[in-house]
């Protein structure tokens, strides 16, 4: 996967064999985290590639709920593979991600595209854990969130809130890149351990090179009644989605 950076600001990515181009808006990043391209992204969406857990064609179809979407770079991945995604962040990201995908995904414009249908997917903001008629009303797939976790409790208390009471009823798997920055990170899983089973993937079912010790693919699985403790360790010999 390439990450050139083009005209200063837009990065390159590659992906599925083609390119994507992702702006970047660095006047707001001290304020606004996700308005840069971070490596857990790119780690996931090399990860989206491996054929032996998403067979080609796999997320044709498939609703995907993006949480603190960023620049777009995951979801628009994904709408190139024609999954239906919702783009979810804060209200000062949405301009930033409706830039991005219409880089990549109108036939307008003279980067190379990709044909969507204008109901192949949504941006709107979305605060964790607050009413939301959209996520309220959507049974999705798949919830991802790439880098969503940070060492201050107020910030990942109500991603918590959302996991636990607002989105425990979907029937689509949970995953989460995390880059570790801080042990304080971890402070985040005791909290929805009555809820969900946390599983690492395993690093041989991540590229083997945009991978490192840093970042780490988990799965959240609902656990309905079930109550268990959960390990941020745990490995599987199979993170097939097909089985």
């Amino acid at each position: 996967m390439s990450n050139d950076n083009i005209g200063g600001l837009v990065r390159k990515v590659e992906s599925f064999d083609r390119t994507i181009y992702i702006d970047q808006d660095l006047g707001i990043v001290n304020k606004e985290a996700g308005a840069m391209v971070w490596d857990s992204a790119l780690v996931l969406a090399k990860y989206f590639e491996n054929t032996r857990v998403f067979p080609e064609g796999f997320f044709k179809g498939k609703k995907v709920l993006e949480l603190g979407t960023g620049t777009g770079i995951i979801g628009i991945v994904l709408l190139t593979q024609g999954a239906i995604v919702h783009f979810t962040d804060k209200k000062e990201l949405i301009p930033l991600i409706e830039k991005n995908i219409f880089l990549n995904c109108t036939t307008s414009g003279e980067l190379p595209k990709v044909d969507i249908d204008k109901d192949q997917y949504k941006v709107f903001e979305y605060l964790w854990g607050e009413p939301n008629e959209i996520v309220d009303n959507t049974e999705y797939d798949f919830i991802i969130g790439c880098d969503v976790i940070y060492e201050s409790k107020e910030m990942w208390l109500p991603l918590a809130k959302a996991l636990n009471e607002q989105l425990n009823n979907t029937k689509g798997q949970v995953i989460i890149a995390h880059e570790k920055r801080s042990q304080k990170d971890l402070s985040f899983f005791p909290f929805i351990q009555e809820t969900y089973k946390v599983e690492q993937v395993p690093k041989e079912w991540l590229d083997p090179f945009w991978q490192c010790d840093a970042i780490r693919v988990f799965y959240l699985h609902y656990l309905g009644n079930k109550k268990e403790n959960t390990t941020i360790d745990k490995t599987t010999e199979d993170f097939s989605t097909t089985q």
